[in-house]
């Protein structure tokens, strides 16, 4: 009898350690981020919601002519590049994972202004829907902006 104890502990202590290794496994909210996302513009919504506002069917019109990608390099540098017709807008800056929730996570993003010294700083709540495809939605949320209370992007594949 004195030998089962320990053979009994051994096995819990084996299947707990197993447990966590497993529970720890997921990627983190930082290696699932990294890599080029574009938007994903509903046009039909923007165009629905256009349909009685005048000033709304101009933006409606932008957007669908506008293309965003927003890259997240390692070490936190992330790229962020917007395309109007020939209009082309780079914007470099910072990135870090605040909060990382498993299915959501609470970024920051410190992105430089292209014409002055200006850094602004936005914090904003990622959804991992898929392993390809991000919802990002502000912290200050403008559900009056073209592109809504919440923005959808995919993973560009290279």
């Amino acid at each position: 009898m004195r030998f089962a104890c320990p053979i009994r502990f051994g096995i819990s202590a084996s299947f707990l350690a197993g447990l966590a290794v497993l529970v720890g496994c997921g990627p983190s909210a930082e290696q699932k981020l990294i890599g080029k996302w574009k938007a994903d513009i509903d046009k039909e919504q923007i165009e629905k919601e256009a349909e009685d506002d005048p000033g709304a069917a101009l933006g409606a019109a932008m957007m669908e002519s506008m293309n965003l990608t927003m890259e997240f390099k390692p070490k936190n540098k992330m790229e962020m590049k917007m395309a109007f017709g020939p209009m082309n807008i780079s914007i470099e800056g910072d990135w870090k994972v605040v909060q990382d929730n498993g299915a959501s996570a609470i970024v920051e993003l410190s992105m430089k202004n292209p014409n002055s010294d200006e850094t602004k700083k936005n914090n904003g709540t990622i959804k991992f829907v898929d392993a390809d495809t991000i919802e990002l939605v502000p912290k200050d949320a403008d559900k009056d902006s073209p592109l809504g209370e919440r923005m959808t992007l995919k993973r560009v594949k290279e």
